[in-house]
């Protein structure tokens, strides 16, 4: 009989304890991208298509406009929800008729990424992409390519999101890429319980049985 009456009590208390212990719940978070700044190596610039009759061939020719951020407005994503966001369209220059040797060099694209990540401003990430060019004539063997690997970034307690920026390849003349940058949320911080919340009615129903198992317990005869 004292072996009934421990193991019932003990389901009591365990009882109180799942309803007395609020659960912390995962919120979405919301992200706002407030900075994204490209710097490019030195081996960029404007190729001259004739210098007493010969090709320079010393810089490469890449433009990269910029797409307006100034209008993003905030986003909120969930766990394994993404957000995808132009952030550059890049293409080759007008005179890049053709990739030469002496233009593989001082190739780097470097991203520097802003966020803001609910309303509170994150680090900088920099991310720093892999330039490569195939030689000759663009369209006919004669390309640039750049990729970037993903970056994880933590914050919060236990929470973490991934960047992506998208690689592009140009191989046609005036060709026009278009560059993404993606925000993936990986996992939403833990929030703190909160001392104040009001108990759900199941939860009030949870802690009357408790209660009363308790009170049966004691009442039975010894």
């Amino acid at each position: 009989m004292l072996s009934v009456r421990s193991s019932l009590a003990a389901c009591a208390l365990a009882a109180m304890a799942l309803t007395l212990t609020p659960a912390a719940q995962a919120a979405p978070v919301t992200f706002e991208l407030s900075s994204a700044v490209l710097t490019r190596g030195a081996g960029y610039g404007t190729e001259l298509a004739f210098f007493d009759g010969l090709r320079s061939g010393s810089l490469l020719d890449l433009e990269t406009p910029l797409v307006s951020i100034v209008n993003l407005a905030p986003f909120a994503l969930e766990v394994g929800q993404s957000r995808s966001i132009d952030v550059m369209r890049p293409r080759l220059g007008i005179n890049e008729e053709s990739i030469d040797p002496g233009e593989t060099d001082g190739l780097s694209l470097i991203w520097d990424i802003g966020l803001e990540v609910n309303n509170a401003l994150a680090p900088t990430e920099r991310m720093i992409g892999s330039a490569g060019v195939g030689l000759g004539t663009i369209g006919a063997g004669g390309y640039f390519r750049a990729a970037w690997s993903s970056r994880d970034v933590s914050f919060g307690q236990g929470g973490s999101y991934r960047l992506t920026l998208s690689d592009f390849r140009l191989d046609s003349p005036r060709e026009s890429a278009t560059q993404q940058l993606t925000i993936t949320l990986l996992a939403a911080p833990t929030e703190p319980p909160n001392p104040n919340a009001v108990p759900e009615p199941g939860s009030l129903a949870l802690l009357g049985a408790a209660l009363a198992g308790l009170a049966a317990v004691r009442r039975r005869p010894r």
